[in-house]
């Protein structure tokens, strides 16, 4: 992020790139998207006015974004919903609680025809969730047995300290092998949900907005 005065430009950091998990930095260019959304987000809820443009600078690839604030709207109640789910939304990598998902919160996350090609698909048919969890698992074991793949993972992924900010934290007992998939085709059916994005294109700006639609759906499903 480089600030001056009332606008924030968000940059992809190619010196935090991973050279073997992420190659072409398409996730590193989604994670810088989701960020971008997420700071969108927290200004509306605010009521905070703001010109948002991508891509800003053709001659500078590295700028995915620049937010420029304006003005409070007069009069405008903090939406607090919008505020705690940003707050409150994270990443979990433990086993799932056994609580039945509502119907509305499945059908919130379903996007289609989206000006930029993405879409959000939710998989409810039990045997193509079973076909693609055995895509999944097999796919993670084929990357584990990769050496450079797994010194990479290894030297990103950290138990959970406040000195360091960067790379993926790791509670305590969390193992750092292959197991995500593992932990979703273990947990109750009506617990968990799986989604699919797919995008019509394989470019920085589809991931760009692969990373904008994804927080907002997940911000939104925090509500």
């Amino acid at each position: 992020f480089r600030i001056l005065d009332h606008t924030v430009d968000i940059y992809a950091d190619r010196s935090r790139g991973l050279a073997v998990v992420d190659s072409e930095d398409r996730y590193l260019t989604i994670s810088c998207a989701a960020a971008i959304q997420l700071f969108e987000t927290a200004l509306k809820a605010f009521g905070i006015d703001f010109e948002s443009s991508l891509y800003p600078d053709l001659n500078d690839p590295d700028l995915l974004g620049r937010i420029t604030v304006r003005s409070n709207k007069p009069d405008h109640v903090p939406d607090e919903d919008m505020l705690r789910a940003i707050v409150n939304r994270s990443t979990i990598r433990r086993g799932f609680r056994s609580q039945s998902l509502p119907s509305a919160f499945r059908d919130g996350f379903v996007t289609r025809g989206h000006p930029f090609g993405v879409h959000l698909q939710v998989i409810e048919s039990e045997d193509a969730q079973q076909l693609l969890l055995d895509h999944l698992l097999e796919l993670e074991r084929i990357q584990w047995e990769d050496a450079h793949f797994r010194r990479e993972v290894e030297s990103w992924m950290h138990p959970m300290r406040a000195r360091t900010r960067d790379g993926v934290p790791v509670h305590r007992g969390e193992p750092l092998g292959p197991y995500l998939w593992g932990k979703y085709s273990e947990a109750p059916a009506d617990a968990t949900m799986l989604v699919a994005m797919m995008l019509e294109a394989d470019t920085p700006r589809a991931w760009v907005e692969a990373g904008r639609t994804l927080m907002q759906k997940l911000v939104e499903a925090s509500i």
